[in-house]
């Protein structure tokens, strides 16, 4: 499995996908191959893709909690993709013609939905809690970041890569007034709903733009995790 790991990980890169999320990869499959060991390819199958999810659901996090079912699709999800790619383009010269290592993916179409801790609906914060919020002694960076997640609906991650460029104002005399971000050019989360315009209220106050990207802290410094 592993001999296969990072010539799919330049094929991943080559792709255009958000970093955070490629480079995130490798360690799912080596958490899978902590699991079941180092197999040949076209030896696992049903049973080693059931052991790792057996053994998320059943081995608590070092937190002591659970694993979620998110993140054991998560695991398997990344498992699939590199196993449809050595399906894919890894053939076998012993034959011939070539013929695949395997015909099919044991990662395909596996049952989760009984794995792991099923996720729980986020609940917004009341008038009283965001008062207290805002309350708190914390870094002016942190507060701006409260602000834009509130007030514009931006995702952690778009917030924290925002750069000066992206600022836009209406292009017309009567709307210079109007203040937006230019998200088309993010890479963040991958769905058409990110490429958008996200429009600032009046109320926000932006920085000075001294600095290129807005959020001076990174995203592991304000304690977002994965």
């Amino acid at each position: 499995i592993l001999d296969c790991l990072e010539k799919w990980m330049d094929r991943q890169r080559s792709k255009g996908k958000r970093e955070k999320t490629v480079e995130s990869y490798p360690g799912h499959i080596r958490k899978c191959v902590e699991i079941i060991g180092n197999q040949p390819v076209d030896m696992v199958q049903y049973r080693h893709a059931e052991a790792i999810a057996l053994w998320f659901d059943k081995h608590p996090k070092s937190n002591g909690k659970r694993y979620a079912r998110k993140t054991i699709e998560t695991y398997f999800g990344t498992m699939k993709m590199l196993f449809d790619y050595v399906q894919r383009a890894e053939m076998n010269e012993k034959y011939i013609p070539p013929r695949p290592w395997f015909t099919q993916n044991p990662f395909a179409n596996f049952d989760l939905s009984n794995m792991g801790e099923e996720t729980r609906s986020w609940e917004a914060l009341s008038e009283d809690q965001l008062h207290k919020l805002f309350a708190m002694d914390m870094p002016d960076d942190h507060r701006l970041i409260f602000n834009m997640l509130i007030k514009c609906g931006f995702r952690l991650d778009e917030v924290c890569l925002l750069t000066w460029e992206q600022l836009k104002h209406g292009t017309k005399e009567e709307e210079r007034h109007i203040r937006y971000f230019d998200l088309s050019t993010s890479i963040v989360k991958n769905d058409r709903f990110s490429k958008r315009n996200a429009v600032l209220p009046d109320s926000l106050i932006l920085p000075s733009s001294v600095r290129r990207r807005m959020i001076w802290n990174s995203l592991a410094d304000f304690g977002a995790e994965g």
